[in-house]
């Protein structure tokens, strides 16, 4: 194979990688966005109690079964 057809892959090969990587982010900035927002109204909640950790795992959980909901609903 050429220098130049090994360079193109390679530079494909890079570039991949960091979409993935963008796509990582995306996915992990949105779960925190969505927790951290659970995690507000459940703080808000006079009626709520418990341990700060139950607080974070339950923001969490909820987080993630939103956006399972809301890719469900996005697909065609």
């Amino acid at each position: 194979m050429s220098e130049v057809m090994q360079r193109i892959l390679a530079d494909r090969r890079e570039r991949i990688a960091n979409e993935r990587l963008a796509a990582e982010r995306l996915r992990a900035d949105r779960r925190e966005r969505i927790a951290t927002a659970c995690l507000a109204g459940m703080i808000a909640n006079p009626e709520c109690s418990g341990k700060f950790e139950d607080y974070a795992n339950d923001s969490v959980k909820y987080a993630d079964a939103l956006i399972a909901r809301l890719d469900k609903e996005a697909k065609p």
